[in-house]
Formats: structure tokens, C-alpha cells, sequence
């Protein structure tokens, strides 16, 4: 009895800490409030956030993380998403509607360097 239990404890963490996070592009996946889908030139981020003004929600992104921080009673829910391909932080887009937060993070391009 014990030992299925492992099993299945172990089972559940090596998917959530493998498996779902290097899994490569296969429509949507959930992150706490936000869903993810991904393309091969985009990931679109929605996270619902009804009943708060789109003026003190804060989103941060570098080249391998978006970060949305969005006011709460007990101060503020910090939701994380890290990304297995770059992102071009320069062309990042967000827009709030009806309650939904959505943000685009257009992935890097790679660069040709001329060998000499």
C-alpha cells in the first residue's frame, strides 16, 4: 500500500517537474490562473483576473520568464512562467478585456554570425 503510494507521489513529480515543463508545443497548458498556449512563433499567456482595475496589474518579462503580479486583498498573487525557448522582450504585447489578461511573447529568432 505504502509503496503504491510512493510510486504514484514519484509518478506525479517527475511529470510535473519533467515532463510538463520541457514538453514541447502541444497546444495549451494551465499555470495556477494562467492557460499557455504556444506556437512555433509565439506563446500567449491568459490569466483571468476579474474584479481588478488593469492599472495595478504589473507584468514583468525578461528573455525566459513572464511574471504577473496582480493586487489582492492580502496583497499581491505573483503568478511565474518560465519558457523553454527565448523571448523577444522588445515585441511583447498585453491587453486587458472583460477580466482576462492576455500577453503575447513572440519567441527569439535565432541570428546568423558570418564566420571569417
Amino acid at each position: 500500500m505504502i509503496e503504491r503510494e510512493f510510486d504514484r507521489a514519484f509518478n506525479e513529480l517527475f511529470e510535473d517537474l519533467l515532463i510538463k515543463r520541457w514538453r514541447g508545443p502541444a497546444g495549451a497548458r494551465t499555470f495556477g490562473r494562467a492557460v499557455v498556449a504556444e506556437n512555433e512563433e509565439n506563446y500567449r499567456v491568459k490569466v483571468a483576473v476579474p474584479e481588478v482595475d488593469p492599472e495595478k496589474v504589473v507584468v514583468e518579462v525578461s528573455e525566459w520568464r513572464l511574471t504577473v503580479l496582480v493586487p489582492t486583498a492580502e496583497g499581491r498573487e505573483k503568478n511565474t512562467i518560465d519558457f523553454a525557448h527565448c523571448i523577444d522582450t522588445e515585441h511583447v504585447t498585453a491587453r486587458f478585456e472583460g477580466g482576462i489578461l492576455e500577453v503575447m511573447l513572440p519567441k527569439a529568432r535565432a541570428r546568423k554570425i558570418e564566420v571569417r
